[in-house]
């Protein structure tokens, strides 16, 4: 498998230099590592590109859906999906326990039609992301509710102010945990949250994949976006 990443320019970063490729270097091992993939080579070519070259038969899509996103973790409120103190949203959602274990997140429309994640995410604002987690304490993963394996982990304080408020005026509204693209789980926020501890649950099928997505917040932000220039299933 062979991808080519390249940064794009922000108003922090300018230009693509050779210091943010190495930075994006770094983060880019990091999420191989905790996906197990650990003789990866990743190169810089004189385009200040990024190149990634996996040697053995992987899991393309997951390897992609982790490579992409500048915020592997993201909360997102859920502003389109119906509540009563919003009936007349475009979606219902509803929460199913997965035979693979976990949770599987469902959207309909109005006639009854399933919506794609993607769709509804698309307009899903974003209210909190990894950088407003606490640097010092990572991710962990520990036995919640019922003996399942829960994630845990601290908000900086920017962080923790953001999201009591935030909880504070959204009460019986949803709000979406997303971690690579996927929905972890879909909470109804029943009360203020002013605790810096959050804890994901429910989303899981079991320990080992809790411990992979708990390696991967802990793998870093990219320093600035990336897009996918090209990819093959070949070196």
């Amino acid at each position: 498998m062979r991808v080519v990443l390249e940064g794009e320019p922000t108003k922090e970063f300018p230009q693509i230099t050779k210091e943010v490729c190495t930075s994006l270097m770094e983060k880019i091992r990091n999420r191989l590592g905790a996906l197990g993939i650990r003789d990866a080579r990743v190169k810089m070519n004189d385009k200040n590109q990024i190149i990634v070259e996996i040697p053995h038969k992987v899991n393309e899509k997951e390897v992609l859906s982790m490579l992409k996103p500048t915020f592997l973790l993201e909360f997102r409120y859920l502003k389109d999906v119906k509540t009563e103190k919003n009936p007349k949203a475009p979606y219902d959602l509803e929460i199913f326990s997965s035979p693979q274990g976990g949770e599987k997140i469902v959207f309909y429309d109005r006639k009854g039609k399933e919506v794609p994640v993607a769709t509804v995410l698309k307009d899903s604002p974003v209210i909190l992301t990894s950088k407003d987690l606490d640097p010092k304490g990572g991710a962990r993963v520990e036995k919640g509710p019922f003996g399942l394996p829960q994630i845990v982990f601290h908000l900086n304080n920017q962080g923790q102010k953001k999201f009591y408020q935030f909880t504070k005026s959204h009460i019986e509204e949803f709000l979406a945990i997303v971690l690579g693209g996927r929905i972890i789980s879909a909470p109804r926020i029943k009360a203020p949250i002013p605790t810096q501890g959050v804890s994901i649950e429910g989303g899981f099928k079991d320990r080992e994949e809790a411990q992979k997505f708990a390696d991967l917040i802990n793998a870093g932000t990219y320093p600035v976006p990336v897009k996918i220039i090209s990819f093959t299933n070949r070196l």
